[in-house]
Formats: structure tokens, sequence, C-alpha cells
């Protein structure tokens, strides 16, 4: 054994959701619309209501609470081992969108449903950062 950190399974970029991964790179979450209103998390190349293939990219504000939530005590994969216990959960943002990503910067056993959340970014990949959720009073502008 080398004593090296397994690797952390990291999502892959493609055409349709490269510039999501742009903005969280810039610390800034994107919902995508498309052209008839419909709004939706993840990206992907067509609405998944309407099955438009018009959409564009809208900001978000990044601002939310926490639907439900897991405290992960036994990782499902070896590269996320050294982070347990973590937090799972799914946040419904201001925009009415559900998003599933950790929640950060608190004890994981304080997390409670209806904890007003906010999205932060911190570069846990060297290829990619990932859009996650913090507490809004812990949160620093």
């Amino acid at each position: 054994m080398t004593g090296t950190a397994p690797t952390r399974p990291a999502p892959v970029p493609f055409q349709s959701t490269q510039p999501y991964w742009d903005a969280a790179r810039r610390g800034e979450l994107l919902l995508q619309r498309c052209d008839k209103g419909h709004l939706q998390f993840y990206p992907r190349p067509h609405c998944h209501i309407c099955g438009s293939v018009t959409l564009a990219a809208q900001p978000s504000s990044g601002s939310g609470h926490v639907h439900t939530f897991s405290v992960v005590h036994r990782a499902a994969h070896e590269g996320f081992s050294h982070r347990v216990p973590y937090v799972f959960a799914v946040v419904e943002l201001d925009e009415g969108i559900k998003v599933s990503a950790n929640v950060l910067d608190c004890d994981p056993l304080s997390v409670t449903v209806g904890m007003p959340v906010r999205a932060v970014f911190h570069d846990q990949l060297e290829e990619l950062t990932l859009p996650q959720f913090a507490p809004t009073e812990g949160v620093t502008e």
C-alpha cells in the first residue's frame, strides 16, 4: 500500500454540460431554461418536461433549504472514505429546483430539514469545481 488516498470518482463534462462546469469554476451555479420557460437541473441537451432543444443558461441565486438529507457514515466508494461522516442532501433552491449535493462547513449532525443553505464552491477535484452547499449563517461572501 502506497499511502495515497483512493481516487475520487469525478463527473465527466460533455458538450451540453461544459457551460455548467465552466460557471462552477467561476463560483456560479447555473440552471437551464427552455424556450417554453421550464427550469431544470442537471444540464442536459433537451428539456425534461417538453423536449425542447432550445435551452439557455440561467444563473441561480444559489440560495435554498435542505429538503432532505442523509449523514453518510460508510462511504459507498473508497474515494469518499476519508470524508466520513458527510452529508448528502437534496437542496431545494429558491427557484424551486431540487439539487443533490453535499452540505459542507458544518457538523454533519447539525444539519436539519428546512435549514437555509447557500451554494459554495470548493475546488475538490483538480479538473472540476463541484457546487456544494453550506449553512447560510456560515457562508461569507
